[in-house]
């Protein structure tokens, strides 16, 4: 009768290569039930070899040609646009997620006067399993509206009011995007309680048909504090942008921002931005855009705004605001947003 050997060097490599398989097959238990699911590695792969797709399946029941899948699972991003109501999104796995928002922008008047651009802020945040987080997307503020009133953007933009002249051509202000740990909007005071991150939104521009001395962009989003509305020729107080404890004072014909809401326009006068304090709203003079916010919990975070004032950069580890003069339609990291806004999730690190 043959004798079965145990070669000690044999048993561990065949124990390496088990070993191999159960991490390739069991190592990214994660799961994928949001719109904007996107493998960050193009190697990841359905059974069947298609390309994989936002279909709500647990990762483990799918395929992959990566030999460490756990390692590939980091820098797994999901990206939410706007769909003017609150998405959810289910932790998959106790890690580190890198959190980043844009606020949306002000609604745009005509002759080439522009809302304010909406904001940016980021943090890093450690996140338990199966936890939820709470996610509503700016959306621009309506645009061009004459003896008519102008929506705000979705999430806090300030409503436009008509004044039927005739000449005022006014606009809704940007609404604000934001992630909490509790559902509802920016004007919630419970979901306040637990929020996470904002970047407020731009101002609604204005246009008077007696010209330049009456028109204006609006205020862009923020930040430690929203940017503040521009004074014209015709001389009458701008609207100002909110701020981290109270939303921004109206202007001539305008109203006050609010808790996470941009001031309603008065007799002709555009929304201030949305935030976690509103701008206010303003006519003949701009109106101002709304705060951004970062939780104390939150590490590696800042704010961006887009100016060319240096009053509203912060050094404070809260509050910390940087300026830039560069924007884009796309969510880029460190610009402020054209258009709509976005929000972007990415997993860090598996603890």
């Amino acid at each position: 009768m043959q004798k079965l050997i145990k070669n000690p060097i044999f048993m561990f490599i065949l124990g390496v290569t088990i070993a191999a398989s159960i991490t390739s097959v069991f190592a990214y238990d994660l799961f994928a039930p949001n719109v904007g699911f996107t493998p960050a590695d193009d190697t990841w792969k359905n059974k069947d070899g298609s390309d994989i797709e936002n279909t709500g399946e647990a990762l483990d029941d799918l395929h992959t040609t990566c030999t460490y899948c756990k390692v590939s699972v980091m820098g797994l991003t999901w990206n939410f646009e706007y769909l003017s109501r609150e998405e959810v999104f289910k932790v998959p796995t106790s890690g580190t997620y890198k959190l980043e928002v844009w606020g949306a922008q002000g609604g745009d008047a005509i002759n080439n006067y522009i809302g304010g651009y909406g904001a940016y802020s980021t943090g890093v945040i450690n996140l338990e399993k199966d936890t939820n987080l709470y996610i509503n997307v700016g959306t621009k503020g309506e645009s061009g509206c004459l003896n008519a009133n102008c929506a705000g953007g979705y999430n806090g933009g300030g409503t436009g009011v008509q004044y039927p002249d005739n000449k005022n051509y006014i606009a809704g202000g940007g609404g604000a995007t934001s992630i909490s740990l509790s559902t509802g909007l920016l004007t919630s005071s419970t979901m306040r309680e637990n929020l996470l991150i904002v970047a407020g939104g731009g101002a609604g521009a204005y246009y008077h048909t007696n010209g330049a001395d009456y028109s204006v962009n609006g205020g862009a989003g923020g930040g430690k504090q929203g940017a503040d509305g521009f004074t014209v020729g015709y001389g009458v107080d701008p609207a100002k942008g909110g701020t981290q404890s109270s939303g921004g004072t109206g202007g001539y014909r305008g109203g006050n921002g609010l808790l996470g809401k941009g001031g309603t326009g008065q007799n002709g006068s555009s929304g201030g931005g949305g935030g976690y304090y509103g701008g206010g709203s303003a006519a003949h003079a701009g109106s101002g855009g709304g705060s951004g916010y970062l939780n104390p919990t939150l590490t590696n975070k800042k704010m961006v705004m887009y100016s060319t004032n240096t009053k509203y950069e912060s050094n404070e580890e809260n509050t910390k605001t940087e300026i830039t003069q560069e924007f884009n339609e796309s969510a880029n990291s460190n610009q402020a947003k054209k258009g709509n806004g976005f929000a972007r999730i990415t997993l860090l690190g598996i603890n």
